[in-house]
């Protein structure tokens, strides 16, 4: 179960990688326009803002898919009420 989870988190974190890097790189690199620093700007807080908000979704959907985890197993480990 845990080397399961941990070859889930370093896909996801290859595929992270590589999904913030090359647009960055792009950015940055060939798509950079010296004579509209504003528009570079411009471009690279909207990028910025874009990652900001995939993080936030991403930890939001890694606890939600803990806490059903352990919900699972806790009502698979529960004893049943003698009541």
């Amino acid at each position: 179960m845990v080397r399961e989870n941990v070859k889930w988190i370093v896909a996801c974190l290859g595929v992270l990688i590589s999904v913030v890097l090359v647009p960055l790189l792009l950015l940055v690199g060939p798509l950079n326009q010296p004579n509209n620093a504003a528009d570079h700007l411009g471009a690279v807080l909207v990028f910025v803002g874009s990652l900001a908000t995939a993080a936030v979704s991403f930890i939001s959907i890694m606890v939600k898919g803990e806490s059903d985890q352990r919900l699972t197993r806790d009502m698979t480990t529960r004893k049943p009420d003698c009541g």
